[in-house]
């Protein structure tokens, strides 16, 4: 084993600890490193069953019944429909404009956050703002294979408590995830040694996501809200910089 297959396998491991603390950031840390040694496509497949198994272990653990489900229904309805639209626009919209404008969507969102103008979403007003925020993660999700920031900063703007939260965006995650697995399943992507492969990262991630969890556990509610924030800091400048790396190709 060298150095670079090391450091994929302790990306994994830091990926799922990740994933395990604040419910979310597996793919986006752990995809570019697992391309450091395979392609990218391989890399989404890999992944596919490590992310869904660590959305089943942190959804069982918050599981209080279908009302997380029944709240975020609409959201994970248009955020379905979005993504059959964003796949059927894909050749219409260079990818690298949809990058560079959600990284700076997300960054302003931070930024407000971080001087106390936050934007908020009061109850009555999920019925509206859920559904657009869904298809605008599809659409996303469809063109770019990433869903999360969206969903991310709209459950954050609820202003949920931690256990529900990571609830949401367990199951959020777990439903999308099955549909592109059963994408996958369609075409053959997963079988033979990418199936051994991917059911050992499995393994290796229920490693990460169990410390993970423990520091969950720990952490009080103002820390994780933090953690939440600095993980869409991270993912906002990763987004901006995969822009301007396609650009850049495009432009070339």
């Amino acid at each position: 084993m060298d150095a670079t297959l090391w450091l994929v396998l302790g990306g994994v491991l830091l990926a799922a600890f990740i994933k395990g603390t604040i419910g979310m950031g597996f793919p986006a840390v752990a995809t570019p490193l697992l391309a450091l040694v395979t392609d990218v496509k391989t890399a989404i497949v890999l992944l596919l069953l490590p992310n869904i198994a660590m959305d089943l272990v942190l959804l069982s653990r918050r599981w209080t019944g279908f009302g997380t489900l029944r709240r975020i229904a609409l959201v994970l309805l248009a955020a379905i429909a979005g993504t059959f639209l964003g796949t059927r626009i894909l050749v219409t919209v260079p990818a690298w404009s949809l990058f560079l404008a959600l990284g700076v969507i997300v960054l302003l969102y931070v930024a407000l956050d971080r001087v106390r103008v936050s934007w908020r979403t009061p109850p009555q007003r999920e019925v509206l703002v859920g559904p657009v925020v869904g298809v605008a993660s599809g659409i996303l999700g469809g063109m770019t294979n990433v869903f999360g920031p969206p969903l991310v900063m709209y459950f954050y703007s609820l202003e949920m408590e931690k256990a529900e939260f990571v609830r949401s965006i367990a199951l959020s995650f777990l439903i999308l995830k099955v549909a592109q697995l059963t994408a996958v399943l369609n075409w053959n992507l997963l079988h033979g040694e990418v199936l051994t492969r991917s059911l050992l990262l499995t393994g290796l991630a229920l490693l990460g996501l169990w410390g993970g969890i423990k520091v969950q556990d720990a952490i009080p509610q103002r820390a994780f809200n933090r953690a939440v924030l600095g993980f869409l800091s991270v993912s906002g400048l990763g987004l901006l910089w995969r822009a301007a790396r396609l650009f850049g190709a495009e432009s070339s």
